[in-house]
């Protein structure tokens, strides 16, 4: 009986039509649609901040839109998505916990987003699906816990890149990918590297890390796919640098106490306010 039930529901999800499944809409607008009414709307940006949890499925409505959960939950009825997208690109989902609902995030036709910093647990079916012709996401430091399926990628959606991402406990599986969806990797080269997959983590479970460099000597092999350089801990991929930019010395300009110098040849330089074209350069 189980097994039927879930089969009614794996139909259902996947057949779902491609409009009216939200209750709550982000758009492109002066208010970003329904944002106004549970979070904060930052027009410059197209950001849309929750300031409440929602017990409601949200639906990016425009291109290039970002919703920030800010630590929020959705969590949706159990037959349709906490966060769904319908040809869309650009988008950014982050910083959500999605539970307890059909689906996580489902992606349908939509190309060029990412998809970070989410948690992703207690879902029936799909933690995120990427379904159909939905090509070049990125799915990155979220966490998918268990659900039925992890990550599910299926019907031509290609190249997309799945990595940085922890996979615990998701019973059917930690992801899968059909034999007609290409070109998708879950790894890059070190040190950015793969996933955590915590059926994958120790020795008894095929993962020796023999040289400590945090990586498992061997690939984690899922259906079609492997992950070349899979962590053998949570959430232990290296933090970008931060970039070298800029003097971390305030400057008010029209201030005389703002003025800067240096010490030259001939006596004091100013740099602030620059006077000469090396000026700018020493700054």
């Amino acid at each position: 009986m189980k097994k039927v039930v879930l089969f009614v529901l794996f139909f259902t999800l996947l057949s779902l039509p491609n409009f009216a499944l939200a209750d709550k809409y982000i758009r492109d607008n002066l208010t970003g649609g329904d944002c106004i009414s549970i979070g904060t709307w930052n027009i410059s940006s197209k950001t849309c901040t929750l300031k409440t949890d929602i017990n409601e499925t949200i639906q990016i409505n425009n291109d290039n839109l970002t919703l920030d959960g800010n630590g929020h939950s959705v969590m949706a009825s159990y037959s349709v998505a906490g966060i769904y997208l319908y040809r869309r690109m650009g988008v950014t989902i982050k910083n959500l916990r999605i539970r307890n609902s059909g689906m996580g995030i489902h992606v349908r036709e939509s190309n060029n987003n990412i998809i970070t910093g989410n948690n992703v647990d207690s879902i029936i079916v799909y933690g995120l699906l990427l379904y159909p012709y939905s090509n070049n996401n990125t799915v990155t430091k979220n966490t998918f816990s268990y659900n039925r399926y992890g990550v599910y990628i299926i019907d031509h959606s290609n190249d997309n890149k799945i990595y940085n991402n922890n996979f615990i406990g998701n019973t059917k599986a930690q992801i899968y990918i059909a034999y007609q969806s290409t070109g998708s990797i879950t790894y890059l080269d070190p040190p950015v590297g793969g996933n955590y997959w915590d059926n994958f983590d120790t020795p008894n479970k095929g993962c020796n890390d023999i040289n400590n460099d945090g990586f498992c000597d061997t690939s984690y092999i899922f259906n079609i796919g492997r992950d070349n350089y899979p962590f053998t801990k949570p959430d232990s991929w290296p933090e970008p640098p931060t970039p070298e930019c800029c003097s971390n010395v305030l400057f008010l300009p029209g201030l005389e106490a703002s003025r800067l110098y240096k010490q030259g040849m001939l006596g004091e330089d100013r740099l602030w306010e620059p006077n000469i074209n090396s000026d700018v350069v020493d700054l």
